[in-house]
């Protein structure tokens, strides 16, 4: 039997003007939903689905994780950005997908790029 060859395929978001710094944008596909996040002036595209338990990671915003510094002082600590799983509070790296908790655990990340005023994604079929 031969292997079966995935291949991928180019999917236009929206346009470019359409996710300001700090928002997203959702898009539905036969393998799940998909998110466009702009986050520190960089594109991130992920499966908007938890791998610990399943929950829709952008329920809420990408956003600058925090770090105890001492008593009763907190400092702003991953600047990059983290996805916050609202059912456990679970944080994402923005750059790998690796979850900051269990590295074991990882976003599905697609392939994002913006070109000619457009936001395209790569997804396998």
């Amino acid at each position: 039997m031969g292997e079966r060859v995935s291949t991928m395929a180019l999917r236009e978001v929206c346009s470019s003007e359409e996710i300001a710094e700090g928002q997203h944008k959702l898009i539905n596909h036969y393998k799940g939903e998909i998110g466009v996040v702009r986050y520190n002036g960089r594109l991130v595209a992920i499966r908007n689905r938890c791998p610990h338990a399943g929950a829709q990671l952008l329920l809420k915003a990408v956003r600058p994780t925090t770090v105890a510094a001492c008593p009763h002082q907190i400092e702003l600590g991953y600047q990059d950005g983290v996805f916050t799983c609202p059912w456990h509070h679970w944080e994402f790296d923005l750059r790998d997908g690796s979850c900051l908790a269990d590295p074991r655990l990882k976003l599905e990340k697609f392939p994002v790029q913006e070109t000619d005023g457009k936001i395209v994604v790569e997804i396998p079929d």
